[in-house]
């Protein structure tokens, strides 16, 4: 009996602070008029050697990774508030974004969608479902603001703070959640749910920091919109005709000087 009461206390304490916490985040997304529901996204994704994102000369762009034709989806971590972290197998994930926008609407507007770094996460809404989520809080944002000189991994971040550390992601390298054995299928959701775990920490440790939330979360939602709606495009036909004629208006003005050249030597 003492064994248990004592296990209660505990179970007790620690969820006070959970909600203590939870009540600290809602809060802020009140003042500033944002929705106090939080939708924390982690999309796990194929890569092998010739198709991946990070350093090497094989080595593509957010953008060009995403949207290439090799793009399939193995996993997405979803944790809603502070309830249980959720792991959806790639091949459900379709349906899971389905679910999402009949509870939050189909541009997800009625949640405020945290992710860790969203030029990817939202790309992909962005890319795979056409949904432009308006309310968004990218955990490396934060984590700029609290130091922008430090390392932003989340490796290093969950040093830092103290945290369960990160999962390996290459032993996933070359695998379709289609193509995974069931024991590398339990791995690719442990370490998704690792990584959801420390971002919704991370947001709970990093949040408050800000000065000023209002201003900041509109200037970060502001800048990743001119990145995934952006107000221009480039035309380089167009670029490289100008080109031709600039470069060919300079050789006829040479050739119209060519006496001067002639003396410069």
């Amino acid at each position: 009996m003492f064994g248990f009461l004592c296990w209660l206390f505990v179970w007790f304490n620690i969820n006070r602070v959970v909600h203590q916490i939870m009540r600290k985040i809602t809060n802020i997304l009140n003042k500033i008029n944002w929705p106090t529901d939080t939708l924390l996204l982690d999309f796990e994704t194929y890569f092998d050697k010739d198709y991946c994102m990070g350093k090497g000369k094989n080595a593509l762009s957010i953008v060009e990774y995403v949207t290439d034709p090799r793009f399939h989806l193995t996993g997405l971590g979803i944790q809603l508030n502070d309830n249980e972290p959720r792991f959806i197998p790639g091949p459900h994930v379709p349906w899971a974004i389905e679910q999402l926008k009949k509870k939050f609407g189909k541009a997800l507007h009625n949640c405020t969608l945290v992710a860790k770094n969203n030029k990817f996460d939202c790309l992909i809404l962005v890319e795979k479902f056409d949904i432009y989520p308006p309310y968004t809080i990218d955990i490396e944002d934060l984590s700029r603001y609290y130091d922008s000189r430090m390392k932003q991994g989340l490796k290093d971040l969950a040093k830092l703070f103290k945290l369960p550390p990160k999962g390996d992601t290459m032993q996933f390298k070359g695998l379709y959640w289609e193509t995974m054995s069931p024991e590398q299928r339990q791995a690719m959701k442990e370490y998704c749910l690792g990584d959801v775990i420390d971002e919704k920490l991370l947001l709970e440790i990093l949040l408050p920091r800000l000065d000023n939330p209002g201003v900041e979360l509109d200037l970060a939602r502001h800048t990743l919109n001119l990145y995934l709606k952006p107000p221009f495009k480039f035309d380089f036909d167009l670029a490289d005709e100008i080109e031709i004629g600039m470069n060919q208006e300079l050789m006829n003005t040479l050739d119209g000087v060519s006496w001067a050249l002639d003396y410069a030597k």
